[in-house]
């Protein structure tokens, strides 16, 4: 069974200051269609402990960035 607890005090990471770069920035890596998420995918990562840029790799993944994207078989992307 696995038990997650949060981290002692000092040992977590804060993404304000993470990699010495603005924090609401994806790295230049990123296409245009997810880089213009950015500000909303450090809003979710931040939130939820996760790094920003491995939270943009799920979105485009699922859906290269499009809000309203259709897979070819009739699901939501």
């Amino acid at each position: 069974m696995l038990v997650f607890r949060p981290a002692p005090p000092g040992r977590c990471r804060t993404y304000p200051l993470a990699y010495g770069r603005n924090p609401h920035l994806l790295i230049p890596y990123w296409p245009a269609n997810i880089q213009r998420w950015g500000t909303l995918i450090y809003k979710v990562a931040y939130t939820n402990g996760l790094d920003p840029d491995f939270v943009a790799a799920v979105v485009n993944a699922e859906s290269d960035g499009y809000a309203d994207g259709v897979s070819e078989v009739g699901r939501w992307a």
